[in-house]
């Protein structure tokens, strides 16, 4: 199990585990009691590096059976990222990039995603408004990622964003940035 989530509001802890019945294997999203209790399934098919949204309301997600990283990757094992309520119901597709998207993380104010794309080329952090997706309004299909930051030679791995919003930390070659 890997704890990827401490919810600013809220008693749980959001974990990805491949405890699931799946075959072959694959992560999946789960919560338990700060106090300890049983486990309760969030997504009901793949999901892993969940983060909840500033409010709590929100879950984003990265879902795909993409377990390994290789640049410029396209094809049936790519990963995307989705949102879900906090209890895992209505599932939304943010993105459908044919390559690898992963590292979600909420803006501040939670009206957008941050996340690690190879959209523009070279895996870079992006920007994503899902303000429209979050009101039932609108799909993500229309909108394109906006670069945060801009390598053009070594990929940017595992990014997270400080809780005020003011600072994203990643890998990048052998460097934390």
């Amino acid at each position: 199990a890997v704890v990827s989530g401490w919810p600013r509001y809220g008693r749980h802890v959001l974990f990805a585990s491949s405890r699931t019945p799946n075959s072959p294997p694959s992560f999946g999203l789960f919560t338990v009691p700060f106090e300890g209790g049983p486990e309760r399934r969030v997504t009901m098919s793949e999901g892993k590096e969940g983060v909840v949204s500033p409010d709590g309301r929100e879950i984003a997600y990265v879902r795909g059976p993409g377990t390994w990283y290789r640049k410029g990757y396209r094809g049936s094992s790519n990963d995307d990222v989705w949102i879900c309520n906090a209890d895992g119901t209505n599932n939304r597709r943010v993105t459908s990039f044919n390559g690898q998207d992963s590292s979600p993380m909420w803006s501040a104010d939670g009206q957008s995603l941050y996340y690690v794309s190879e959209f523009h080329g070279v895996s870079n952090v992006v920007r994503f408004s899902v303000a429209s997706l979050l009101a039932g309004k609108g799909s993500a299909e229309l909108t394109k990622p906006v670069p945060v930051t801009n390598h053009a030679e070594e990929a940017v791995r595992r990014a997270r964003v400080s809780r005020d919003g003011n600072w994203i930390v990643y890998e990048c070659g052998g460097d934390l940035w």
